[in-house]
């Protein structure tokens, strides 16, 4: 829904130079391009000249785990950086670290080196013997590899983004917040929430109406979470995803009352239960 507009691709290395042809530009998350902020603020062209009706948006989930990224983009928008919007879809993360392993899989940033690549479970297993090495004593083991179990870490990522940028400029949804209401974008509530904080006309974020709603971008067949996974492997990784899971419930309770945006969501300030119910309800898809 958000996104570039079609005549803007955006920047991947080819060689020495750009070239102009994927979907995330990955500007704050490579340090090569951010340090060329100019090219990148080229992009977008002057606000005063925009007359179109649609919205253009900077989106990756790299933005969100990557730690340095909020002061890069603090530095980069300098006094307009408090005009920023932060839109957050959440997924169960366990069902987050999956998908991210079949994309890292099937577009060649996971275990590029490894001509025959692991399966889902052969990563967790992985991942799990690493961490009981370590005694169990944090989330963040392995390398690269394990990204997918560090960009679920959404209490901790978010942290690191609330050190730099007020509550007040995230919205957050769990993501059938928005799947579940794909066959009216008028009154789709996600749609609502940012044409509110944007302060856009109803005909603003209307995407064409979708002609089957159980259309999917990603055709390839993939396991399901259980079939994927042994049963112990499962309630293992939970059971590790668990406090940072009350962690973020509790960090979303309070922010509430600081003026972020959970879609969706019905109950009162500061109650940690109810944002649970909210998150459990919604991201489980």
């Amino acid at each position: 829904v958000l996104g570039l507009r079609k005549d803007i691709p955006c920047l991947k290395e080819s060689g020495q130079k750009w070239a102009w042809e994927c979907k995330e530009i990955q500007h704050f998350s490579n340090q090569q391009r951010s340090q060329h902020p100019e090219a990148y603020k080229a992009l977008w062209g002057r606000c005063e000249d925009w007359t179109s009706p649609s919205i253009v948006a900077d989106f990756t989930p790299d933005y969100l785990w990557l730690p340095p990224v909020p002061q890069i983009m603090q530095r980069t928008y300098g006094e307009s950086s408090r005009h920023l919007t932060f839109v957050v879809s959440l997924r169960e993360p366990l069902l987050r670290m999956q998908s991210a392993f079949n994309n890292g899989i099937k577009a060649g940033w996971l275990y590029q080196e490894m001509p025959r690549k692991p399966t889902f479970q052969m990563h967790v297993a992985r991942y799990l013997q690493m961490y009981n090495w370590n005694a169990k004593r944090t989330m963040r083991v392995g390398g690269y590899e394990f990204r997918t179990v560090f960009q679920s870490m959404y209490a901790t990522n978010l942290e690191n983004f609330l050190q730099i940028f007020p509550a007040h400029q995230f919205v957050i949804f769990p993501g059938l917040v928005y799947t579940a209401h794909r066959d009216n974008f008028q009154t789709n509530p996600v749609l609502q929430e940012l044409r509110r904080r944007l302060r856009l006309g109803n005909n603003v974020l209307l995407p064409k109406p979708l002609p089957n709603l159980d259309a999917r971008a990603n055709h390839l067949a993939h396991k399901s979470l259980s079939q994927a996974l042994r049963p112990n492997d499962i309630r293992a990784m939970r059971e590790i995803f668990e406090p940072e899971n009350q962690k973020l419930a509790r960090l979303l309770a309070k922010c509430l009352g600081e003026g972020m945006s959970l879609v969706g969501y019905t109950g009162k300030v500061n109650d940690v239960n109810a944002v649970q119910n909210w998150l459990q309800e919604y991201w489980m898809f």
